[in-house]
């Protein structure tokens, strides 16, 4: 049987597990973190199919208010971002339209968070 090694007064093993530890702990993926944040309105269950359907059906004015409300909330609360500068709504609700055409079953909050992440400023 092997004997733990000491470095520094501690086994090795226990050092090592407890770095397992914390590391299953707190390495959480973004998504997870991202669907910890309660969204309440038009948009807020949607998925990028049914934005894309009620784009074709004419059916989209809410959702995409709602959507504008959203993007525009981020950057009120934050000073490094600012997603809408120098766009009209046509064109963010567009690059949704087309973010949403190659993720049908993203829920339609990732595709905004996308939208920010890719337009900060």
């Amino acid at each position: 049987m092997m004997e733990d090694q000491t470095v520094d007064g501690g086994s090795v093993t226990k050092k090592l597990a407890a770095l397992v530890l914390l590391v299953i702990c707190f390495a959480r993926p973004a998504a997870a973190a991202a669907d910890e944040v309660k969204t309440l309105g038009a948009g807020a269950n949607a998925t990028c199919g049914k934005w894309l359907a009620d784009r074709q059906s004419g059916n989209y004015f809410s959702v995409g208010n709602w959507a504008l409300g959203f993007l525009s909330g981020a950057a009120a609360y934050s000073p490094n971002l600012n997603p809408l500068e120098g766009l009209d709504g046509d064109a963010v609700l567009y690059w949704i339209d087309n973010y949403c055409r190659s993720r049908p079953l993203d829920k339609f909050t990732v595709a905004l968070k996308a939208f920010v992440d890719e337009h900060p400023k």
